[in-house]
């Protein structure tokens, strides 16, 4: 394995004397080693006392004192445990040495593509329709624990290529330079798009010469990815829609006639992303390998009010096990128990990233459609096996046999950080290797982890990187490796290919040709480069036809059906899309997920009735994920017949809560047109009668409504629910109508300007009569005095200040707490508790403000529910800056927004963490 127990006695000293050099906390350990260094019977304990004191006494003069880590938390201790075990030194190998030390499952083979000088700590890659492999350099990351001049712009996006044609890289080419902290590189239809931050870019090359010619800026403000790297948008992914997909980050982007646009989408991942054949999203968190979205996550944040984003963001394990082939005490919460294993190794992921869905057919066969996760922290990459089963998926770790049993990919030397992975031209998986000592952000970095960061010289050497080739014995080469110089027929072609990088290359360049000026005297149908002669056939392989007479998958139907979309928004009009004649007969064929794409792609046209109604009416197949997007298509239509469509859906399949999500998406602010067609139906309509689906479908709606807190809305709610309603409908609405309301009131959201509704002011006699009106006398005392009316004065706020500091600590929020809390305060399940609604909100703001400055570990329990995690302080904010986000937060988020002073803050600071 690489390391032995116990014995060691001389290299464990030496350790434990240079990391008293560095941190006085060491000398515990040091005497506890000194004292298992003398044999017994030797001196008597007052002579081995002296002796101690003699031996320390010089290591405790030299000893530096140990400085506070922006990681370390208030009270906690941080025991060496690294000190029981011998860590083998872990110099820079070279690349030679480094192949040596992986380990693989048999018939697989890894192999150096590009390593330094020819690139230098990589972090993602990309290839162009040439097949060169574009690189971006985080060349200044954490040069040491300090991040000394992380910040100088000294990063870069190269290009590499193969000159010789052997497989491996031997020419660099800098595209850009002078850059800070880039993060990611993806090519689009005319050029590419890059995260430089603060910036997200669109970079055009139009003459080919490898040298920008047009930046145009398309996201601003993405400082966080300067300050905190570990928490910022990062991973760009062109998705089978067009849609350009960014890891982290709570928008999409695309060109639609010549412009960029963008729209909300789902925030989801901390760092890598890819996508499956059909274009579904997996990321990951530290913690976590795999998420996925099993529905488009544009769909799961169109009703805000609902505060669940349905289908996105799934976990597919809840299996956190990592087995790597070293000892990894160089891990930032190492001295955590459970944190490792009795052998040192760790024990479960803390710096999951780069997981990947294998498209390609360089592996095992077997391995096609498998899930591949890197570990860095452990010095290893993770390969799941998916399956796919009621609309879900989950993956399981696999593990190799043996003594002990090891991940996929292992390495036992410690500066192997695989920190991305992509499916190449080729169909190989690719491992990006940041090849470094130091991993960890000073952001998070622990005393304990910055101890041995020094102790054991992981510093240095930095400028190093290597990108890695895994294939199998078995696996077979993509064909062909580069697309460009083909012509639109040949790009067509490869919509067929087996291997995905084609298929998706060969999109983007279709759509790309769109933005060309067509030609208009065009004579040779085959050679002609011009797109309009080629048309016919890609609209046949929309329709399951080849030139050739094969049948086509429908996973090359499905992209051609995306690039026939693609080229309906081009600038040039080359073709104008109109709802498919064949749509009826495209939802009546194929698999699930096809129609799924055909439900997608036509919901542009859902303003027709025409359109409405041949979706609605489709054979609904007996698979939940169709019925999920069936639902969040027909939500898209502005018709009014779409509502009792969604509500028929509901009806069908009343168990199913995630379908009754997907429905309540789509009646976005048409809660109450709901609720109207269900009270006018006949008393023997199936809305009619009470059962508990029915039941929870009026609380859900009613629930949409109030947290919404539009007053013509709630007025109409409480109305039906106090007046109108049948007593268990009304039961239902009255109990939706509070649990939409905010844990604190009054709130500044829930001020109506109209009188309390007549029914509400007798709530508390019905209820004191003995009538079951549905709630509880708390829950009344909420509902009826918890929401103001009729211009009752709220908390007195300088507003003008108010405002200005506001407006400052919004700018500051996205930077810093949107990654974990989210732009809408709602928080992330397993990453950080929702703010809005939070009745922590409410404490004293100088607890709060000692909460921003010194962190705050759990358990803690916040709106009911429980969490287990631990936020750093972020003292590194000035006082007015920390003033600012706590004004924005109170103002946004609780119930008496509140300029918080900026002096008060420096009070809080200068008493110190709490004890």
């Amino acid at each position: 394995m690489g390391w032995r127990f116990g014995g060691e006695r001389e290299q464990r000293q030496s350790a434990a004397r240079e990391g008293a050099r560095y941190h006085g906390l060491a000398l515990q350990s040091v005497t506890m080693d000194l004292l298992a260094g003398v044999p017994r019977g030797i001196f008597s304990l007052g002579l081995k006392l002296a002796l101690l004191t003699a031996m320390v006494a010089p290591l405790a003069a030299t000893a530096s004192p140990l400085l506070i880590q922006n990681g370390d938390q208030a009270g906690e201790s941080q025991p060496m445990l690294d000190r029981q075990w011998w860590v083998p030194p872990t110099p820079a190998l070279s690349p030679q040495e480094a192949l040596a030390r992986f380990q693989l499952p048999p018939g697989y083979v890894i192999e150096a593509v590009a390593t330094e000088p020819l690139v230098q700590d990589p972090v993602d890659v990309a290839w162009d329709a040439q097949g060169r492999l574009w690189v971006v350099e985080m060349n200044q990351l954490m040069l040491d624990a300090d991040a000394t001049d992380e910040l100088e712009p000294n990063c870069n996006i190269v290009i590499l290529s193969d000159e010789d044609g052997d497989g491996i890289f031997d020419k660099r080419k800098v595209f850009l330079d002078k850059l800070v902290l880039p993060r990611s590189i993806c090519f689009v239809p005319g050029g590419v798009v890059a995260i430089l931050p603060p910036q997200m870019v669109f970079l055009m090359d139009r003459d080919g010469d490898d040298v920008v010619d047009h930046r145009q800026v398309l996201a601003d403000g993405m400082t966080a990815g300067l300050n905190n790297p570990e928490h910022a948008p990062n991973s760009l992914v062109l998705g089978m829609d067009n849609w350009l997909y960014v890891a982290n980050h709570g928008r999409r982007y695309r060109q639609i006639q010549g412009k960029w646009v963008s729209e909300p989408s789902a925030r989801g991942g901390q760092w890598g992303q890819s996508q499956d054949e059909w274009g579904r999203l997996a990321f990951n968190y530290n913690s976590s390998a795999v998420h996925v979205n099993v529905l488009p996550p544009t769909a799961a944040v169109r009703n805000p009010a609902l505060g669940r984003s349905p289908g996105v963001n799934i976990a597919t394990s809840s299996d956190r096990r990592v087995f790597p082939s070293r000892i990894n005490p160089g891990v930032n919460r190492g001295y955590r128990k459970g944190t490792l294993r009795e052998d040192g190794r760790l024990a479960n992921l803390t710096g999951a990233c780069g997981p990947t869905w294998f498209t390609g057919t360089g592996l095992a066969a077997e391995d096609r459609g498998r899930l591949f996760s890197c570990e860095p922290c452990a010095n290893v990459v993770q390969r799941f096996d998916v399956h796919e089963s009621a609309g879900n998926i989950k993956s399981t770790l696999m593990l190799e046999d043996g003594n002990p049993r090891l991940d996929f990919l292992t390495s036992s030397d410690e500066r192997f950080r695989p920190v991305n992975l992509r499916v190449g031209p080729d169909g190989a998986l690719y491992v990006v290797d940041l090849y470094r000592g130091i991993l960890q952000h000073k952001v998070f970095m622990t005393s304990f982890l910055r101890r041995q960061t020094e102790e054991r010289g992981l510093g240095d050497p930095t400028g190093l990187g290597r990108i890695w080739r895994i294939r199998h014995v078995d696996g077979k080469a993509a064909e062909p490796s580069t697309l460009a110089g083909l012509t639109p027929g040949g790009l067509i072609e490869q919509l067929s290919n087996t291997n995905a990088w084609q298929r998706r290359t060969a999109q983007r360049l279709l759509v790309e040709k769109g933005f060309e000026d067509p030609c208009s005297d065009c004579t040779e149908l085959e050679d002609c480069n011009c797109f309009l002669f080629h048309l016919q056939a890609l609209q046949g392989m929309d329709a399951g036809e080849s030139k050739v007479g094969n049948p086509v998958s429908f996973v090359s139907r499905a992209h051609a059906m995306w690039t026939l979309d693609g080229l309906s928004s081009v600038p040039h009009g080359i073709i104008e899309e109109v709802p498919s004649q064949s749509l009826r007969r495209d939802l009546s064929i194929g698999p699930s997920i096809w129609r799924q794409q055909v439900l997608r792609k036509n919901e542009e046209y859902l303003d027709s009735r025409e359109v409405l109604q041949t979706v609605a009416s489709a054979p609904i197949l007996d698979d939940p994920a169709y019925r999920w997007q069936l639902a969040l298509t027909l939500g898209t239509s502005p018709l009014p017949e779409a509502v009792p469509a969604l509500l028929n859906l509901s009806r069908e399949h009343p168990q199913d809560k995630r379908l009754r999500d997907c429905i309540l998406v789509g009646l976005v602010e048409r809660e109450d047109d709901a609720i109207a067609y269900l009270l006018s139906q006949s008393p023997q309509h199936h809305w009619q009668q009470e059962r508990q689906s029915t039941r929870e479908l009026f609380q859900e709606l009613s629930r949409c409504i109030m947290r919404r807190h539009r007053e013509s809305d709630v007025l109409r709610l409480l109305q039906w629910a106090t007046q109108l309603a049948p007593a268990w409908q009304g039961q239902a609405m009255l109990q939706g109508a509070v649990a939409g309301l905010p844990s604190s009131l009054p709130h500044k959201n829930y001020r109506f300007v109209h009188a309390q509704p007549m029914g509400l002011t007798t709530l508390a006699e019905r209820l004191a009569s003995g009538e079951d009106i549905g709630l509880n006398p708390k829950e009344v005392e909420r509902l009826t005095t918890g929401i103001v009316w009729d211009g009752a004065p709220l908390p007195k706020v300088d507003q003008a200040d108010l405002v200005a500091v506001a407006n400052r600590g919004r700018q500051l929020y996205a930077q810093s707490c949107a990654a974990c809390h989210q732009e809408n305060g709602r928080g992330q399940r397993g990453l950080a508790p929702p703010l809005a609604g939070s009745e922590w909100l409410d404490l004293e703001d100088e607890r709060l403000a000692e909460i921003a400055l010194f962190g705050l570990s759990g358990p803690i329990e916040v709106a009911g529910e429980a969490y287990d995690l631990s936020m750093p302080g972020w003292s590194s904010y000035s006082d007015e800056e920390l003033a600012a986000i706590l004004t924005y937060i109170k103002k946004e988020w609780s119930s008496e927004p509140k300029l918080i002073p900026a002096a008060m803050v420096a009070e809080v600071r200068a008493q110190g963490p709490p004890q």
